[in-house]
């Protein structure tokens, strides 16, 4: 049983990292995809 909870601790500890790590995730790929729409802005906006 102690075995038990000391795993379900460790796995609770590496959910939040799990999650911090999910959130960076996401957060580079909107990063990316405003600088590639900033990208094409510009472009556009130098053609005319």
């Amino acid at each position: 049983m102690e075995m038990e909870r000391d795993f379900n601790m460790a796995m609770g500890a590496r959910k939040d990292e799990f999650l911090e790590y999910q959130r960076q995730k996401l957060l580079m790929g909107v990063h990316l995809d405003i600088r590639d729409c900033l990208k094409e802005l510009i472009k556009i906006s130098k053609e005319k």
